[in-house]
């Protein structure tokens, strides 16, 4: 069986708007016994711009306009793209993220041998579950993927093209070796022939091994007659099986594989995959490496939460915490001191609810109808808040209405309406993982009445907030009392133990504050940050170009990382513009710029020395792997932008003093903020004020 490895270059995200600068195939045999892949045949090309391309283009892969301006025209290329694969029928295309370049070739008109398709991104999320993340430049740094001096000698092709990361030849064979060690790491796991079948309608390349005879050394065996049967032909015999059995599988595989036996859509059954191989990691995992079910959208989410929550059982399920981390209270009591609606969640599930009935049949109309105005209002509901968005967040009052949100209170009571109407329905369900979305979509009404009446209605103070393409609604709890609210938490957890990165005389003004000092003991306070360093505070101004210019250079010489956290989006910006500007990327990471938080990991952990700016919240995420990298210094610039709460301002009028209130909590949050840092990171924290551009 052979396969077709591509890849494109483009000049932009859309096909619309742009086009391909470069296109690369590799055709390669599968043995479907061994799973080896063999190249056999390769093509590469530039192709000439036809239109304008981003300079961002070109510091990412190489590429520039003059190479462009040299290219064969795009009808060459074809010509010869044709040629190439003319010896080829019914040949699988495979790719990373294939439909983007599938998208592409379409609008363009190129020769595609097929349209039956392997996605490898689909394929890593399943087998990759302990990384961080499954994007091809991740898992090449992190899985050793490049192309080896076989392969590079198997294509006949200029060796340049194929040592150049970012280009779509070398791309191409990264993806090639990303298929060959997914397999073999699949087929080693030594999984359930439920998981197989399923694991199979994402590669579609016909498992033959399944139903021929294999030979072994002392007789013919028809795998009909056998129970269990390793992805790459290989017999398990029934009593290794037996002990594995005994030995590592639990009740969770169980109910794994009756969930498997049935049919369910591609994108619920990549998360049910995901699962099952975590789940077989998990057996083994000595080294307690942690493990991520990705995702891409809030429907593959919740639909995650729903199967994880009935695998998992009571007695291993953890109720309440342990420990609360005190100065969270700063930024989060607006959450405490209101009661929030998860309307993004219940449409989310009112979606997966259609996704998995619609196809059946099994919904009265009413039911569909209703469920479909309910989506519908609620992506118009998003449309009309998203102009009165300030900060991620909108507060509704219906006493004094702009004329914008009247167009919100006409929505809001048709929400009223669908929402009553959803209640009054007895929904289907066949099935655990049906049962379990009605079961949701149940619980989720319920929480937005009380006593019958509709809690979330336009006679209400409401605020809206948007986080991660979910819409919560937030209603003020009416006596909401902070001190009320720490006495609750004592009252349900006993054994309540605090915790806080902040010095105890910090800590000691937090509690005086908030008017909590008598209720907290220190013997129940856990100081993290056992070093208790001060930061570093530069008060003057200095010129922005000069002072990431010291950075750089700095890190350079010392042969590590200086690490810039943005307090405010425009340290970002500012830094972009001069980093473009003045430097080459390979002097910095910048968030966006070099890629997601979790490619400038990526590269971080793999050596590299020099600059990486990203906004004070990521830092979080980089400290769980602050190990892997050589951190020599780290700034915070611009102070980090910080709401405060109205409960705080209520707080702040009833002090003796609002200004000093107000000043003392900001700065509090900001020392905890430096606190954690340094912990984390055993750096004294630098702290730029201000700087001139």
């Amino acid at each position: 069986m052979y396969l077709l490895f591509l890849d494109t270059e483009t000049s932009g995200l859309s096909p619309n708007s742009a086009q391909i600068i470069e296109i690369a195939g590799v055709v390669a045999k599968l043995d479907k016994v061994t799973l080896k892949l063999e190249i056999v045949d390769g093509f590469e090309s530039l192709v000439a711009l036809r239109g304008e391309m981003d300079d961002k283009i070109t510091r990412i892969t190489g590429i520039t306009k003059e190479a462009l301006l040299l290219a064969p025209s795009i009808f060459q290329v074809q010509e010869k793209w044709a040629d190439f694969l003319s010896g080829y029928e019914d040949i699988k295309i495979v790719g990373h993220s294939i439909d983007f370049d599938i998208s592409f070739m379409k609008n363009e008109s190129w020769f595609l041998p097929s349209t039956s398709t392997i996605d490898t991104l689909d394929i890593a999320k399943i087998v990759y579950p302990d990384m961080n993340a499954v994007n091809l430049e991740y898992l090449i740094e992190q899985l050793h993927l490049n192309p080896t001096a076989h392969q590079i000698k198997s294509l006949q092709l200029s060796q340049e093209l194929i040592l150049n990361s970012h280009r779509a030849l070398y791309d191409t064979i990264c993806c090639l070796n990303l298929l060959s060690q997914s397999l073999s790491r699949i087929s080693e796991m030594g999984l359930s022939q439920n998981f197989y079948d399923q694991f199979d309608s994402f590669l579609g390349i016909g498992l033959e091994y399944f139903s021929k005879e294999i030979t072994t050394k002392n007789n013919r065996v028809r795998l009909a007659e056998v129970n269990h049967v390793g992805l790459d032909g290989r017999i398990i015999p029934i009593g290794i099986w037996s002990k594995i059995k005994l030995l590592g599988y639990s009740m969770i595989e169980t109910k794994l594989n009756e969930l498997l036996s049935k049919s369910y859509k591609k994108d619920y059954l990549l998360i049910m995959l995901q699962i099952f191989v975590i789940n077989r990691l998990q057996l083994n995992n000595i080294n307690n490496i942690s493990y991520k079910i990705h995702t891409k959208n809030p429907k593959e989410i919740v639909f995650a939460e729903l199967i994880l929550g009935y695998l998992v059982t009571e007695k291993d399920s953890r109720n309440g915490f342990e420990s609360l981390p005190i100065e969270t209270f700063i930024p989060n009591i607006k959450v405490a001191s209101e009661k929030s609606y998860q309307f993004g969640r219940f449409v989310t599930l009112v979606e997966i609810f259609l996704d998995i009935f619609i196809d059946k049949g099994d919904i009265r109309k009413e039911i569909t109808i209703a469920m479909r105005k309910i989506i519908s209002a609620y992506d118009f509901m998003l449309l009309a808040l998203q102009p009165l968005y300030q900060r991620g967040e909108y507060t509704y009052n219906y006493t004094t209405l702009e004329p914008e949100e009247v167009v919100i209170q006409r929505k809001l009571v048709d929400f009223e309406n669908l929402l009553i109407s959803i209640k009054s329905f007895d929904l289907p369900h066949q099935g655990e993982v049906t049962h379990l979305v009605v079961k949701a979509i149940v619980s989720s009404l319920e929480k937005f009445f009380d006593d019958g009446v509709l809690q979330i209605n336009p006679k209400n103070k409401l605020t809206f907030r948007y986080f991660g393409n979910q819409l919560y609604i937030n209603k003020p709890i009416k006596y909401f009392n902070i001190q009320t609210h720490l006495d609750e938490l004592m009252k349900k957890f006993p054994d309540l133990v605090f915790t806080t990165y902040l010095a105890e005389s910090n800590l000691e003004s937090l509690l005086e504050l908030i008017g909590v000092r008598n209720k907290v003991q220190m013997s129940k306070v856990k100081f993290l940050n056992k070093n208790n360093n001060k930061f570093e505070s530069i008060d003057n101004d200095v010129e922005f170009d000069e002072f990431i210019q010291n950075n750089i250079e700095s890190a350079k010489k010392n042969k590590g990382i200086n690490l810039i956290l943005g307090g405010q989006n425009s340290t970002i910006r500012d830094s972009e513009r001069v980093l473009i500007k003045n430097f080459s990327p390979k002097d910095y990471l910048l968030l966006g710029e070099s890629g997601s938080l979790t490619k400038i990991l990526s590269k971080m952990q793999n050596g590299f020395s020099g600059l990486v700016v990203v906004k004070i919240g990521d830092f979080g995420y980089l400290s769980r792997f602050i190990s892997d990298y050589d951190l020599k210094e780290i700034w915070i610039v611009n102070p980090p932008y910080f709401n405060i709460n109205n409960y705080w301002f209520e707080m702040a009028k009833r002090s003796d003093n609002k200004d000093r209130f107000m000043r003392e909590i900001k700065r509090i949050y900001f020392e905890y903020q430096a606190s954690m840092i340094n912990q984390n990171a055993g750096l004294i924290v630098k702290y730029l004020r201000s700087y001139r551009t």
